[in-house]
């Protein structure tokens, strides 16, 4: 999905609340919201095996010789989302626009003769996910929520610089998505657990899109798996 179109739906959906809430303004309420961050960068690992590969290709007696094995694996990393939230009810359904600063990135392993070094890269954002979503009232204190709708995201900060021009592997400030959400509401508290679908390649090394596309790897993403709480006021 390109940038343009998600901006179009965000710009929608940021306008219909701002409708809503100058028309009938009662039923807003906000709040903060903070959780736990499980995330990695997927099709990173595919690319550094590739050329882990390639570099095999080229020197096999080298490999062969002293019996050489690398390989390269992602693993996900710990982080953290706080900010605030506000949420417009309209009947059983809501919207629930958030501000949240988090820290997202990966754990990446590299394996030679047995031996094993680890490296992390952190990626943090200004994060502003929009939900759309429908709560299932179970009594009159607690409701199911279900939400999902876009979200964006701007890089304040990078590991080894990595969102600077001058980085050995830099990456886009610029991030976009489709965010999920699941749990339950409790008079003012709201626990849920979600997924932020990352839909930019966040690669933005010179010549990747070519190298991409001639060695048919995959896109560079991010993908975090969260658990938050919110308390309204």
């Amino acid at each position: 999905m390109r940038k343009k179109n998600l901006f179009k739906v965000l710009f929608t959906v940021l306008s219909l609340f701002a409708f809503i809430i100058f028309t009938n303004g009662q039923e807003l309420r906000f709040g903060i919201k903070a959780g736990m961050n499980n995330s990695t960068i997927t099709g990173f690992d595919n690319l550094m095996n590739k050329a882990i590969g390639e570099i095999e290709n080229e020197f096999p007696e080298l490999f062969e010789t002293f019996g050489i094995d690398m390989k390269f694996s992602t693993s996900y990393k710990t982080g953290f989302h706080v900010g605030g939230v506000a949420q417009y009810n309209i009947n059983s359904f809501f919207i629930q626009p958030e501000l949240l600063f988090t820290t997202v990135g990966a754990i990446y392993k590299v394996k030679i003769l047995g031996l094993a070094e680890t490296m992390d890269a952190n990626l943090n954002y200004i994060q502003l996910p929009v939900y759309a979503g429908y709560k299932i009232t179970e009594t009159s204190n607690l409701s199911c929520v279900l939400g999902a709708g876009p979200y964006i995201a701007y890089g304040v900060y990078a590991s080894e610089d990595m969102f600077s021009d001058n980085a050995a592997l830099k990456m886009k400030r610029f991030d976009a998505g489709l965010a999920f959400m699941i749990g339950v509401e409790f008079k003012k508290a709201q626990i849920t657990a979600g997924y932020d679908l990352g839909l930019v390649d966040i690669m933005d090394m010179d010549g990747w899109k070519r190298v991409k596309d001639e060695n048919s790897l995959s896109p560079i993403r991010n993908g975090n798996i969260k658990i938050s709480v919110a308390c309204f006021f």
